[in-house]
């Protein structure tokens, strides 16, 4: 089974579904964000847990409490490696390798501290299943292969550490009948987190997927293009590169709405708009700007190279007809209207150049319709 989201993607469902490689960069960037101030403050509270749990000694070996001390201090200082090592900004390629090293050392360090107690082997056991908590949240921004392979680690530890020599008293057999379910578990948690994040991914993307594209023709709504403008132009502003802005409007589009429907006028408006994306630079922002009119932003575009811009997509409607159905098909014009500026400057202002390509607009269709107009003013003149 797969599920759409809108940027035409999909994520495989099931407890090992992936995205496409590349949203799966987008999710784990996401992911990265929103989970790291979780890892940090659960990274420091695992850490003050450790140093804390000083009580548990006394329950069992009051006499020894005192001299391990320094035991429980260093499982909370290397604990709290990781979570500073987060609020550093050290590299992300890093971080999982930070995180794996604080757990698996203060592991190793902590079946050494039951052996310093009396019958700290024994009634410590138990404890290890702490150990299987840890990579459920401070693991959280990294990816479930990461954390699986973590929980692996954890498990099989204590395993080499005893077979090394180290703490041969330790009981392994109710070590492994103890710890290896709990392992299981954490993995599955793990699973179950990942996919839990994933749907959250798709929804939040299809909620701003929503709110910044238009729902009938797919390309930027007015909002989306008002914002995209206003960042283009400071760009433009702070290199000092020109900005061009064209305006289209469907001729007598009220006529086809009129005459063949609104069903019939929405696939006219989803042609404009293709038509409109097709073949675009990299930088350049087309967007419907309400109704049968559309938006086209241009950094780097000089006013002249805007006209031929402009001219080159009036041509192409006007040559490709909309098919409506096998036996209808509707030959479309539009109008544009140019305005920009060379180079931005500060005064200048995005409200200030949607009015002149307006202005402009209505002059082309006052000349005629079907036909690409320049604004006409000293500093903007086409030539």
């Amino acid at each position: 089974m797969d599920l759409r989201i809108p940027s035409g993607k999909y994520l495989k469902t099931g407890i090992l579904g992936r995205f496409d490689p590349e949203l799966e960069i987008e999710y784990m960037d996401r992911k990265f964000q929103e989970t790291r101030i979780i890892a940090i403050l659960l990274g420091f509270a695992s850490a003050s847990l450790a140093v804390l749990l000083w009580s548990w000694d006394w329950a069992i070996d009051s006499a020894s409490a005192d001299s391990v001390l320094w035991s429980r201090m260093l499982l909370g200082a290397v604990l709290a490696v990781y979570p500073l090592s987060i609020l550093a900004g050290a590299g992300r390629k890093f971080l999982p390798w930070i995180y794996a090293a604080a757990i698996l050392i203060t592991e190793g360090l902590f079946l050494y501290h039951l052996s310093l107690l009396e019958t700290g082997l024994v009634y410590g056991i138990a404890g290890f299943m702490y150990w299987f908590i840890l990579p459920v949240f401070l693991g959280l921004p990294y990816s479930r292969m990461t954390n699986v392979y973590c929980f692996l680690a954890v498990a099989i530890l204590p395993n080499i550490l005893v077979y090394a020599g180290i703490s041969q008293s330790f009981e392994l057999i109710k070590y492994n009948v103890l710890i290896w379910p709990t392992c299981g578990i954490g993995i599955m948690i793990t699973f179950m987190l990942d996919q839990l994040y994933r749907r959250i991914f798709i929804y939040r993307r299809e909620a701003e997927e929503l709110a910044r594209f238009d729902g009938l023709t797919g390309i930027a709504n007015r909002r989306h293009l008002m914002e995209t403008g206003d960042r283009l132009l400071e760009f433009c502003r702070r290199h000092e590169r020109p900005i061009s802005i064209i305006l289209f409007d469907i001729d007598h589009f009220k006529q086809i709405n009129d005459s063949h429907g609104h069903l019939v006028g929405d696939k006219v408006l989803r042609h404009i708009a293709g038509i409109l994306q097709n073949g675009l630079r990299k930088s350049d922002f087309p967007g419907r700007y309400g109704g049968e009119e559309f938006v086209m932003i241009l950094p780097h575009t000089t006013p002249a190279n805007a006209w031929l811009v402009a001219e080159k997509i009036r041509r192409r409607v006007e040559n490709t007809p909309t098919k409506i159905t096998e036996d209808m098909v509707l030959k479309m014009t539009i109008s544009a209207g140019v305005s920009g500026r060379y180079p931005a400057t500060e005064h200048v202002q995005l409200e200030d150049l949607l009015k002149q390509a307006d202005d402009a607009l209505y002059q082309a269709k006052r000349a005629g319709r079907n036909r690409t107009e320049p604004v006409c003013c000293s500093c903007n003149k086409i030539a």
